[in-house]
């Protein structure tokens, strides 16, 4: 049907473009347009009816060829359809089997989920706790940086003026050599010298007993020399019988200083011990006080490592009268100006404070007590560890030591403690010794740097005393480490 209406419509258009190449075509196509469209229009509805009817019959024929398949293939069909059934139920039943392990499976991950939420949500709250404390120890870290950096300048301070030191200090000891040789020269040259004028001397006392001879004197001239202990005067005793004088020459000015008459002729005249005096056999001739020889310099002695006492040859200071100094015993909070004062006032040697300070003039005594050293400072009537703990600490560790010295009752005491500033810095010699410390050499050189019981006022820092570096200064409590020597008091001069 479809083909037979293409054709119409084919030939219909073939038709009109045929009518409307004519004029005349085109005039009766106008006239008769109505009518020819009336007439297609029937034809083509009619054409539709007779190809319903037709498809109608070939629908009735296939019905009916369908139902006589249906009919002769029914019995196969059910078959089918049970075995579609059962091979359905089965995988119904399978899928049951599978629905109920994945429940299982389920409930299982159910279990597991609401662990792993019970581990997340701890280690969540472990995380905002981290995260806390890394704000606190972001905040110490910045703190301990710029603690580090000051501690750094500081240091760069201390090396920078240590490098100074050092060149100076060679420069000294280069100085120092070259005044040791000076000295040793002029020394040279004054024995020569005073060899020179003993000799002028004695031919001036040849001359004068040439000169001054009486022949009509029962007695000839008497002539007597003698040095002072420390050869830096010389007594000649001239006499003519009952007469004469003893003249005292200095031999550094070579010159004479004084002159003692005498009535009677000695056989031998000599200084006495302290220098002040003029021993005529006898007799005492006092002599000018400027004539008592100086005192000679406090001599440091080191003692040897297994040696509990000083050599026989040094001086024996228990002979001597010594007057105790009593410093500060007591803690107490310190300014610098506090510490300037106080260290100028007994003129103790800081490198810093007072260069020139000559140290404290200190008398020690190195005991065995118990099995335990001390060094006992007669001066002062301190009793100090000879040593300490051969580990540094902080500040806050120091009681722990001292009462650890208290409870063993060390060398037999139990009233150890920590020394004030004071204290501390009378054991502050100006001379560094072989141990490379400012100390007597008499202590352990272990404690290059000690605590000290004092504060700085308004600031949790405390005053220590570097031996290794010759001065006094204050530290910070928590973050510093120093060595511990203890001291105790109570020590009188005769003990």
């Amino acid at each position: 049907m479809p083909q037979i209406i293409s054709a119409l419509i084919g030939a219909f258009v073939t038709l009109l473009l045929w009518g409307l190449s004519n004029k005349e075509t085109r005039e009766w196509i106008a006239k008769r347009l109505v009518r020819i469209l009336g007439s297609l229009l029937i034809m083509i509805i009619f054409s539709l009816i007779a190809y319903l009817c037709i498809q109608q019959f070939k629908i009735q024929k296939l019905e009916n060829k369908i139902q006589t398949q249906k009919d002769g293939n029914k019995n196969g069909a059910i078959d089918i359809l049970v075995d579609n059934l059962v091979e359905e139920r089965n995988k119904y039943n399978f899928a049951k089997d599978e629905i109920e392990e994945l429940s299982k499976e389920k409930d299982s991950l159910s279990v597991k989920i609401n662990s792993r939420e019970n581990e997340l949500f701890q280690l969540k709250s472990q995380l905002d706790e981290l995260q806390k404390q890394s704000l606190q120890n972001q905040a110490k870290i910045i703190s301990l940086k710029r603690k580090i950096s000051e501690k750094e300048n500081e240091i760069k301070i201390l090396k920078n003026k240590e490098k100074q030191l050092t060149t100076d200090l060679q420069n000294a000891q280069t100085r120092l050599k070259n005044l040791e040789d000076n000295i040793e020269t002029l020394q040279e040259e004054l024995l020569k010298e005073r060899d020179k004028y003993i000799q002028s001397l004695e031919r001036v006392a040849s001359l004068f007993e040439s000169g001054t001879k009486d022949t009509t004197a029962s007695e000839s001239l008497r002539k007597v020399i003698t040095w002072s202990a420390d050869k830096k005067y010389l007594a000649i005793m001239y006499s003519v019988g009952n007469t004469g004088d003893v003249s005292i020459i200095d031999i550094s000015s070579q010159k004479e200083v004084k002159k003692i008459p005498i009535e009677r002729g000695y056989y031998q005249i000599k200084f006495s011990k302290d220098g002040r005096k003029i021993i005529a056999d006898d007799d005492t001739l006092e002599i000018v006080k400027k004539l008592s020889p100086k005192p000679k310099p406090k001599k440091q002695f080191e003692i040897k490592k297994n040696e509990t006492k000083s050599n026989t040859n040094s001086i024996d200071k228990k002979k001597q009268n010594w007057q105790t100094i009593y410093l500060r015993s007591t803690a107490e909070s310190l300014t610098e100006e506090d510490v300037k004062t106080m260290i100028k006032k007994h003129d103790f040697y800081d490198r810093y404070t007072n260069k020139t300070g000559r140290g404290f003039k200190n008398d020690y005594d190195v005991k065995t007590i118990n099995g335990d050293a001390v060094v006992v400072d007669r001066a002062t009537g301190l009793m100090w560890q000879q040593g300490g703990p051969s580990n540094y600490g902080r500040y806050k560790d120091t009681k722990k030591d001292i009462d650890e010295l208290n409870m063993n009752r060390f060398a037999g005491y139990d009233d150890w403690r920590l020394p004030t500033l004071e204290e501390a810095m009378s054991l502050m010699e100006p001379e560094r010794y072989n141990s490379g410390l400012h100390i007597d050499p008499v202590f352990d050189s272990m404690q290059r740097w000690i605590w000290t019981a004092d504060a700085i006022i308004s600031e949790r820092r405390q005053w220590v005393v570097y031996f290794y570096y010759g001065y006094c200064d204050y530290d910070d409590l928590n973050y510093s480490s120093l060595y511990v020597r203890a001291v105790r008091s109570g020590q009188s001069s005769n003990e």
